[in-house]
């Protein structure tokens, strides 16, 4: 196995939502990527051709076989891999755990310094007030329970193997390929169709981070985020939601017809702290609300 570049990372679910910007921002940022995708997947196609990119078509249940995959060494690890489905379906979020736990010894036979994976909003449940990474975790499904499980048991099992160990908690992306089912994505999709939109009363505090910045703080905390610790990574700058829905509104069609209260879903606000990952790394959102909406969506 060759020794890969000093600024050389794996990325898993890259071809994924945030996986994309993560890819597109490293290869920016100088990085030789080694890029983890699902076999067979549509969405490989959305990542670029680039010498510095290399693609590896491995299923989860082949990540035990990675480090004979992937020719090069890397210094950090990106773990965004997690297989999407009904938030309770507890089958496959321990699957999910389990692969993150598998992915994480990959990283240590691959060479690689560091390991970054990805948690969620999901990890607190609904939580009053501003959420800080020392707030209590309380997550109501399975999604977000397999999430708090793989978090301790990744800190622990990376102590072992002595890999330098991060996790940060990713809050509301929003962007270019943002998911199916996902508020603003549906939102501008029906304003931009002519269509009237329905959902909940939307007083809620909310906080967008525009996908483009979440990549840029993924990097940030590779390069300067303290060993052992759990980041927010979110935009910080929360509002009620109606604020941003109206927002959107006046950018995809003035004269669209959202109708508030129409849908009863039970709803909590969020409102993350970010503090701790500016403070340590430096990083700030580039991205206006605004300007996220315009780049991110077609309309």
């Amino acid at each position: 196995m060759k020794r890969g570049a000093a600024k050389s990372a794996v990325v898993t679910g890259a071809a994924g939502f945030i996986g994309y910007h993560l890819v597109q921002k490293l290869l920016q940022e100088g990085y030789l990527v080694h890029a983890v995708v699902r076999p067979g997947s549509k969405h490989n196609e959305r990542l670029p051709k680039h010498g510095n990119l290399h693609l590896y078509e491995i299923s989860q249940a082949e990540y035990g076989r990675m480090a004979e995959i992937v020719e090069e060494t890397a210094e950090v690890f990106f773990h965004l891999a997690w297989q999407a489905g009904s938030r309770d379906d507890f089958v496959l979020h321990h699957t999910n755990m389990e692969a993150v736990l598998t992915a994480l010894r990959a990283a240590k036979a691959l060479s690689c310094r560091r390991f970054l994976a990805v948690g969620s909003q999901a990890e607190y449940g609904p939580t009053a007030g501003t959420i800080t990474e020392e707030t209590a975790l309380h997550p109501v499904n399975a999604y977000g329970a397999a999430k708090v499980a793989a978090c301790y048991l990744t800190q622990r099992l990376a102590a072992q193997l002595g890999i330098e160990w991060l996790w940060g908690r990713i809050f509301s992306i929003y962007g270019k390929y943002e998911n199916e089912g996902h508020l603003l994505r549906e939102l501008v999709a029906a304003l931009s169709d002519g269509r009237e939109f329905s959902m909940t009363a939307a007083r809620q505090t909310w906080d967008f981070l525009y996908a483009e910045d979440c990549a840029a703080a993924l990097i940030a905390l590779a390069e300067k985020g303290r060993v052992g610790e759990v980041y927010n990574i979110a935009d910080g700058r929360c509002r009620p939601l109606r604020e941003f829905t109206e927002e959107a509104r006046r950018i995809v069609a003035s004269d669209g017809v959202i109708h508030y209260g129409e849908r009863g879903d039970a709803v909590y606000g969020i409102a993350p702290s970010v503090k701790k990952l500016q403070e340590d790394t430096g990083w700030h959102p580039q991205t206006a609300f605004e300007d996220g909406i315009r780049k991110g969506y077609e309309f």
